[in-house]
């Protein structure tokens, strides 16, 4: 302990030496293992601080946070030089925020325990293959926010054992297949918000064991079925914010672990039953904003595990009986903020496990008895802000276990005796903003359960 202590003071005495009682402030940690330099307006003094430690102090140091300073823009083996003889267990080097534009070949070299770098939001425009040499045991490599616009084959050759890659925020406008050479432990790409318009056939077979993907906010169009092989085990795909306006036959049939694939913020403008061939195990489906009007039959006979689709902020008209057949195990469906004017007989026959149905702000005007067929699980059903002026007697026989029902915004003039049938366990029936101008006697001897009736913004307690 009172080596550790005496080790801390002679740092700050060192600080005091190099920088002056009244500049920078640099810390460390109580225990001698953290040393921590962030926005102090360093240059090439942090290298002479460097070259000034006790070599007891330098030999526990595991950490070291030099961002946000003025480094020098061309990074050599002169910095962290003393790297090769004192800090024998660092770990952690932070270099973010620094202006840095280049890395010279061997400038990381015998710095062979390091699991963690970060260089991102610097000046970076090019990654060559001598760049990391001598970075076996690198984990976790950040290299977001820079101007980075190619990558040479073999870069990462020098990192086996990186498990995470941050590469968004950059200039890259297309991937190749010798640029991930060597990232055979690789679990986590991030790419968005690059310029990337086109992935070249095989990119990925270098990373078999990439399980989370981000290309959101690219330029990327038409998805073809040799763009994702070599992603056996991948788990989250994220394609939102693109220009995507077609998907090849079997481009996902080389994902077949895939659970999440996130399409929203694209250009489809239909959906076909060759598109998400492959998915066997996917379970959540963001299809939302894009400008889809048709789902083909079959669609969804691909996806039998899917249990969340949202397919809201679309141009659906209307909905067929052979729209969702294959969802079985589907619990929500948001169709909100479409156009839809009708939904055909026996529709959701195909998803009984339905829990959440959201159809607000869309154009049906008449709710019929066949409509919610198939739903003896429904515990949400949203049908505001639609042009509803009546409801046939029996439409809610098909859902039981409903538990609030909201029909506010609409168009009914009346309710009748037979309107509610069905709805045994309603709690809470919302129907303000309507123009209502009468209940017929018995209206509400259906629900036994309701305690909540809103009829006009206010509530009324039963």
């Amino acid at each position: 302990m009172g080596g550790k202590l005496l080790a801390s003071l002679l740092f700050l005495l060192i600080i005091l030496k190099v920088f002056g009682s009244t500049d920078p402030d640099c810390d460390i940690s109580e225990d001698g293992s953290t040393v921590t330099c962030r926005n102090e307006n360093l240059t090439s003094v942090a290298q002479t601080m460097l070259a000034n430690l006790p070599a007891g102090l330098a030999a526990g140091i595991t950490h070291l946070d030099f961002r946000q300073n003025i480094m020098p823009t061309t990074l050599d083996r002169s910095f962290l030089s003393h790297a090769r003889t004192q800090f024998v267990s660092l770990v952690h080097l932070e270099l973010a925020f620094n202006g840095i534009a280049k890395i010279n070949r061997n400038a990381f070299y015998n710095l062979p325990d390091l699991t963690y770098l970060g260089l991102s939001e610097n000046r970076l425009s090019n990654l060559s293959a001598d760049m990391f040499t001598g970075l076996g045991n690198l984990q976790d490599l950040r290299l977001h926010s820079n101007d980075i616009s190619y990558i040479q084959a073999g870069t990462f050759n020098s990192t086996p054992q990186l498990t995470s890659l941050h590469l968004h925020m950059n200039e890259l406008q297309n991937l190749r297949s010798g640029m991930f050479t060597g990232l055979g432990n690789l679990q986590e790409l991030t790419l968005y918000s690059n310029d990337i318009s086109d992935i070249q056939a095989g990119t990925f077979n270098s990373t078999p064991q990439l399980t989370l993907l981000r290309l959101v906010e690219n330029k990327l169009a038409n998805l073809r079925s040799d763009m994702f092989t070599g992603l056996g085990n991948l788990q989250w795909l994220e394609l939102q914010h693109n220009v995507i306006d077609n998907i090849q036959p079997g481009t996902f049939k080389s994902t077949p672990q895939l659970t999440d694939l996130w399409l929203y913020d694209n250009k489809l403008t239909n959906l076909r039953s060759d598109m998400f061939t492959g998915l066997g195990n996917l379970q959540e489906l963001y299809l939302y904003n894009n400008e889809i009007s048709d789902i083909q039959a079959g669609t969804f006979n691909s996806t039998p595990q899917l249990t969340d689709l949202r397919l809201y902020d679309n141009k659906l008209t209307n909905l067929r009986s052979d729209m969702f057949t294959g969802l079985r195990n589907l619990q929500e469906l948001y169709l909100y903020n479409n156009e839809i004017s009708d939904i055909q007989a026996g529709t959701f026959n195909s998803t009984p496990q339905l829990t959440d149905l959201r159809l607000y702000d869309n154009k049906l005007t008449n709710l019929r008895s066949d409509m919610f067929t198939g739903l003896g699980n429904l515990q949400e059903l949203t049908l505001y802000s639609n042009d509803i002026s009546d409801i046939q007697a029996g439409t809610f026989n098909s859902t039981p276990q409903l538990p609030d029902l909201r029909l506010y915004n609409n168009k009914l003039t009346n309710l009748t005796s037979g309107m509610f049938t069905g709805l045994g366990n309603l709690q809470t029936l919302e129907l303000y903003n309507n123009e209502i101008s009468d209940i017929q006697g018995r209206t509400f001897n259906s629900t036994p359960q309701l305690t909540d009736l809103r009829l006009a913004g206010k509530l009324a307690d039963i």
